[in-house]
C-alpha cells in the first residue's frame, strides 16, 4: 500500500504532526479573531452610516493595500525566514485591533470614527498581504507531499470551525454589551494566536542561491502560474465565483430590511457558510476526494452559485440560513481542491511567490467581492445583485468548465 493510499485511509494521518497540530491551533485563534473584527466592524459602520455601500467599502479599503504588497510578500517569504515573517505580521495585527479598542472606546457612535476605522482596515490590509505568503508556505514545509490533501482538508476545518465561532461570538457579545467589548475579545485571541505561532519549531530553509533582482523574482512566480494550466483555471475558477457570488458582505442589510433580525442573528448568518464548511470538511475528511477532483470541483461551484440565488430569492429567517450553509458546503470542496492542486504543483522554493498570486486572485476577491456587493446593491437593489451575482457565477463556471479541460479532467493526488 503507498503512502497515498495508506493517508487516504487514516483521516487523522496529517494531525498526528506535532507542529502541524500548533498552527492549526495557532491560525484558529487569529481567524477568530478576525471574524469577531469583521462582524462587529460591519455592524458598527452600518449602524453609523445605514449604507449598503459602506459596508462595501470595507472589503475595498483592505483589498488596495493587500494587492499592493502581496507579490513583495511572497518575494519575501522565499528569501526569508517565513515564521519570522508571520510574527511580525501579527504583531502588527495586534497593534491594529488595539486602535479600533481605543479610538471606539474614545468617539462612540461620532461620525468622525468611520474614517479612523477605514484607515485602519487598511492597515490590517498590508499586514495580512504580508501574512498570507508566508503562512501558506509554512504550512506546507510542516507536512509531507502525500499528506497534502488531508492536511488541506484539517486546515479548512480549522478555519471554516473559527470562522463560525467568530461571527456567532462576535454577534452575541456586541448584542449583550457593544463594539469596545467586543474588540478587546480581538485584542486577546490575537495575542494567543502570536504566542501560539512563537512556539511552532519551524523546519529548516535553505534560502535559494539565485541572485535576481526583485522584479525578476516576482516574475519568476507569476510566469510559473500562468505557464501551468491547471493551477491557473483553478484559482481562476474560485476567484470569479467569490467575487461575483460573495453575498455575505450584505448580511446586515438582509437582516435588517428583510429578515427582521437583531445583531445576534447576524452573527448566527454570517456564521452560517461555516458552519457548512466544517459539517463538508468533515465528511471530507472519512470520504476524500479520490477520482474525477476536477469535475466535482465544477459542479461544486454550480451549486454555490445556486445557493447564492436562494439566498437572494428568500423572505424567511431559517430558509436563509440555509442557502448561506450550502455555500459554506459547496465552497469548502473548492477549497481542498484548489489547495491540493496548488501544493502539489509548486515547489517548495517558489511556493510564497506562487501563494500570493493566488492570494491575488483568491483572498482579495473576498473584499473585493464585497465591495462588487456593495456597489450592485447601491445602484440595482439588495436582492436582485445578489441573485444576479449568483447567475453569473453559475455562467463563469460553465464557460471555465468549457475552456480549461486540464482543470476538468484532474483526477485529484492520483492525476
Amino acid at each position: 500500500m503507498s503512502k497515498i493510499e495508506k493517508s487516504n485511509k487514516e483521516p487523522f494521518a496529517s494531525l498526528k504532526l506535532k507542529e502541524f497540530r500548533n498552527l492549526l491551533l495557532a491560525r484558529f485563534m487569529l481567524v477568530i479573531a478576525i471574524q469577531i473584527q469583521g462582524i462587529v466592524l460591519s455592524i458598527q459602520i452600518y449602524e453609523l452610516t445605514h449604507s449598503p455601500l459602506s459596508l462595501g467599502m470595507i472589503g475595498l479599503a483592505e483589498v488596495v493595500p493587500n494587492l499592493i504588497v502581496l507579490l513583495y510578500a511572497g518575494y519575501l517569504s522565499d528569501r526569508y525566514n517565513r515564521k519570522k515573517i508571520i510574527l511580525i505580521c501579527i504583531g502588527l495585527l495586534f497593534i491594529c485591533m488595539l486602535g479600533f479598542y481605543g479610538f471606539t472606546a474614545y468617539y462612540g457612535s461620532n461620525h468622525a470614527i468611520i474614517p479612523i476605522l477605514f484607515g485602519l482596515v487598511m492597515i490590517t490590509g498590508i499586514a495580512r498581504g504580508f501574512f498570507y505568503p508566508s503562512n501558506f508556505a509554512f504550512f506546507t514545509s510542516l507536512i509531507p507531499k502525500y499528506l497534502y490533501a488531508n492536511a488541506a482538508t484539517w486546515n479548512s476545518t480549522a478555519w471554516q470551525t473559527a470562522a463560525i465561532t467568530g461571527p456567532a461570538l462576535g454577534g452575541i457579545i456586541y448584542a449583550l454589551s457593544d463594539a469596545k467589548t467586543a474588540y478587546l475579545f480581538v485584542i486577546v485571541f490575537v495575542f494567543i494566536a502570536f504566542l501560539g505561532y512563537l512556539r511552532i519549531k519551524s523546519p529548516a530553509y535553505s534560502k535559494p542561491e539565485k541572485t535576481e533582482n526583485i522584479i525578476q523574482n516576482i516574475k519568476e512566480g507569476w510566469q510559473f502560474v500562468f505557464s501551468n494550466p491547471l493551477i491557473l483555471g483553478a484559482i481562476t475558477l474560485d476567484m470569479f465565483a467569490v467575487l461575483l457570488g460573495g453575498a455575505e458582505a450584505m448580511i446586515p442589510v438582509f437582516a435588517n430590511e428583510i429578515l427582521h433580525v437583531g445583531k445576534a442573528e447576524i452573527g448566527i448568518l454570517r456564521a452560517a457558510p461555516s458552519i457548512g464548511a466544517v459539517i463538508m470538511a468533515i465528511i471530507m475528511v472519512y470520504y476524500p476526494i479520490k477520482t474525477n477532483a476536477g469535475k466535482k470541483l465544477i459542479l461544486a461551484m454550480i451549486g454555490f452559485g445556486a445557493s447564492i440565488i436562494l439566498f437572494g430569492l428568500s423572505p424567511f429567517y431559517a430558509l436563509s440560513f440555509a442557502a448561506l450553509f450550502l455555500t459554506g458546503m459547496f465552497d469548502n470542496i473548492s477549497v481542498v481542491v484548489r489547495t491540493t492542486i496548488v501544493q502539489s504543483q509548486t515547489p517548495d522554493h517558489m511556493r510564497g511567490r506562487v501563494s500570493s498570486v493566488n492570494s491575488m486572485f483568491i483572498t482579495t476577491s473576498n473584499e473585493l467581492g464585497a465591495f462588487e456587493s456593495g456597489v450592485s446593491a447601491k445602484f440595482l437593489g439588495t436582492v436582485p445583485s445578489v441573485i444576479i451575482g449568483g447567475c453569473l457565477t453559475i455562467a463563469v463556471v460553465l464557460s471555465m468548465a468549457i475552456k480549461s479541460p486540464s482543470l476538468r479532467k484532474w483526477n485529484g493526488m492520483g492525476g
